[in-house]
């Protein structure tokens, strides 16, 4: 009985090994170059606005700094009668986010991404910030006095370019 008991042990101890090392492993910027779909979500509010980002390209700074390249353009939201998406998304007008813009992207460590969505805005627009790993994070409309509004952040890789 003991000698079964072992083996028993023993086997489950071996099976659930592979599983300790599974976690996701952090993206480098070169493996965001492709489409992604990005779902915005905000609370109290269910609201979920869906939108395409395209990372198109890697570039280099003139001080040697990486950045990431493309476009991002809001799609819909899941209440089809809302008609305006910045609405949708950020609960009121923002004259700096436009359905379709440029997004720049670096990395601010080896697991974090932050996304400018409206580069050179300073008191308006969206930002995030983004686990290379989990590929979740949180979006926020940045102002002098502080966040207007912030939710959560989802993006789910559609086609790689590399």
């Amino acid at each position: 009985m003991t000698h079964r008991f072992r083996i028993s042990c023993v086997s489950i101890v071996m099976i659930s090994l592979p599983l300790f090392g599974c976690e996701p492993r952090p993206r480098g910027l070169n493996d965001f170059v492709g489409a992604w779909s990005a779902e915005f979500s905000r609370r109290p509010l269910t609201q979920v606005v869906y939108g395409t980002i395209v990372f198109d390209s890697v570039a280099t700074l003139p001080r040697g700094e990486l950045r990431l390249l493309g476009t991002l353009h809001l799609d819909s939201a899941r209440e089809h009668g809302q008609k305006d998406l910045i609405v949708a998304l950020l609960g009121g007008p923002d004259g700096c986010l436009q359905l379709s813009g440029p997004v720049i992207a670096y990395e601010r460590s080896d697991a974090i991404l932050d996304i400018d969505f409206t580069p050179g805005a300073a008191d308006c627009g969206l930002v995030s910030q983004v686990s290379a790993a989990t590929l979740t994070g949180r979006w926020q409309e940045p102002s002098f006095v502080g966040t207007r509004a912030q939710g959560e952040l989802r993006l789910l890789e559609r086609a790689s370019l590399r």
